[in-house]
């Protein structure tokens, strides 16, 4: 698997073995260049690194590593450009699944009737309140835009 959508990751079931943690209610990843560190469940936040395992319904994990840095919850947040447009809500992300480093972002419009992929070396910063992303016209060029589903 080359990559990960937060979209397929919310909801899946984590287990250690066979002990059931629950769906996964959050993905958490750090604000200074977006890689997923952390999976939040009802009871506990743990280390993204300690996935062995992915299927098409459960997370396996090989222990219950605690995460406790500084996290973002990415999903949902408002994204600007550099001169304070706003361009919509990120609405899903797209991480490489053997790194865990942003590849993309899928930010939807206020209506949600578009959607535009935004390349991670276009985010110029993460913030617990928003994503800002250049506005270079020349990188602007290379948003997709696509109507939403």
């Amino acid at each position: 698997m080359a990559n990960l959508l937060a979209t397929t990751l919310l909801g899946k079931t984590g287990f250690l073995r066979q002990i059931d943690l629950g769906g996964v209610q959050e993905l958490l990843v750090t604000p200074q260049n977006g890689t997923l560190v952390a999976l939040k469940f009802a009871k506990q936040t743990l280390a993204a690194t300690a996935v062995v395992d992915i299927t098409a319904d459960r997370l396996n994990f090989s222990n219950l590593e605690p995460y406790q840095s500084e996290t973002v919850k990415l999903l949902g947040l408002k994204v600007y450009t550099e001169t304070g447009s706003l361009l919509g809500l990120v609405g899903d992300v797209c991480w490489n699944a053997p790194t865990l480093t942003l590849q993309t972002i899928t930010v939807m419009d206020s209506q949600q009737r578009t959607s535009r992929v935004i390349a991670s070396r276009q985010i110029v910063e993460i913030t617990s309140n928003a994503v800002i992303v250049t506005a270079d016209e020349a990188l602007s060029l290379n948003l997709a835009t696509v109507p939403a589903a």
